[in-house]
């Protein structure tokens, strides 16, 4: 899968008058690609430079959304994660080859700059766990955009009570639905999605889960 391909499958459900996806960070590519010092992989070149908007979206998830930052919001010098603005000291435990490109409620989501030079994978971790321990949230980027997307979609149209379910199988996306059901259209393209779309949903349900565990077992 490629960003045109991208393009393509969001414009078949998207729906807001504001697109998430319009382009135009040549510029800033220019500039990040400096600031680290050295060319960037191939797909996170295209993702900056020819697909990203300029301002950040926040994408519908459940819990928290994913905010993926604009071409304008990305940088370097990352505050909270290997930079601590109250004490204006660098945090060390943070990788120079980790690229943040969004978070979900502070979780950080990245992609390891020395980690496949064409097609890196987007990783995630949860914050506030004394390390980074990265996890595989999707396997290129615009998959990731993609899946994010699509998602955001079906929260909104659809709503998360029809959307997702909590049964016998665990939690899963409850997409099979008769042929009269009010999601009509929708539900074919949210059913050829169930892959993506469950992959991105249970991450987040088992991050949630696993904070709330952390959390309490520090009282």
């Amino acid at each position: 899968m490629d960003f045109e391909q991208v393009h393509s499958e969001v414009r078949l459900f998207w729906v807001e008058e504001r697109y998430p996806f319009e382009g135009g960070g040549e510029s800033r590519l220019s500039t990040l690609q400096a600031d680290y010092g050295g060319s960037f992989p191939r797909d996170l070149q295209t993702y900056i430079g020819h697909f990203l908007s300029p301002d950040r979206f926040l994408f519908e998830s459940v819990g928290n959304a994913i905010d993926v930052y604009g071409f304008d919001d990305l940088s370097r010098r990352l505050d909270g994660y290997n930079y601590n603005p109250l004490t204006n000291e660098d945090l060390d435990d943070w990788s120079d080859s980790w690229f943040l490109l969004a978070d979900e409620g502070a979780d950080p989501i990245i992609i390891d700059l020395v980690e496949g030079r064409g097609t890196p994978r987007v990783l995630q971790a949860l914050h506030g766990q004394g390390s980074w321990d990265f996890d595989v949230l999707a396997f290129s980027l615009p998959q990731f955009a993609l899946l994010v997307a699509a998602r955001h979609y079906a929260l909104q149209m659809v709503g998360p009570a029809e959307l997702i379910a909590d049964d016998e199988r665990g939690f899963n996306l409850n997409l099979a639905r008769p042929s009269g059901s009010s999601l009509g259209s929708s539900a074919g393209r949210l059913r050829s999605m169930n892959r993506g779309l469950l992959l991105l949903t249970m991450r987040s349900r088992a991050r949630v889960s696993s904070g709330k565990k952390a959390s309490a077992a520090g009282h």
